[in-house]
């Protein structure tokens, strides 16, 4: 039988995956995930309570773009901001540096966040929150939260 030339061996074909899931940052657009799942464990927990998690994931409710590695605390404020129907949508405008500029995607009820460099050739990140929904704490979800060129 005839195989297609575009034919890959199964170990091969994960690591062709990755590699264009790679060349897609490298193309300048970096997204946050909209939900993630946090492993957290309560600790102390007093004589005759047990402690369980309810499983649920965790959305998107924050986005912090910085200058520079979010560690050194340089965060941005966004360069516009508008509503649209029910939506609020803020926009930062990159300018080239030599640290680059990084995103923090934060995550309701944990303070769990994850973080990247944003990709030198992407010139602005646009955050869009759902406007008439909020959290217990107040903040609006994240609907999309994209860097890009």
């Amino acid at each position: 039988m005839k195989r297609p030339h575009t034919w890959l061996p199964p170990v091969l074909s994960p690591l062709v995956a990755v590699i264009c899931m790679a060349g897609i940052a490298i193309a300048g657009e970096l997204q946050c995930p909209a939900t993630i799942s946090v492993d957290q464990k309560a600790t102390d927990v007093p004589a005759g309570w047990t402690s369980s998690n309810n499983g649920f994931k965790n959305e998107l409710a924050m986005v912090t773009i910085y200058d520079g590695p979010p560690d050194q605390g340089a965060s941005l404020v966004y360069d516009d901001q508008k509503t649209v129907g029910n939506s609020i949508i803020q926009t930062w405008n990159l300018a080239g540096n030599s640290h680059g500029s990084w995103i923090t995607c934060g995550y309701s009820y944990t303070s769990a966040q994850l973080s990247q460099k944003i990709p030198a050739d992407a010139t602005r990140c646009v955050v869009t929150y759902e406007g008439d929904v909020s959290f217990g704490n107040g903040l609006h979800p994240v609907r999309k939260a994209v860097c890009s060129k």
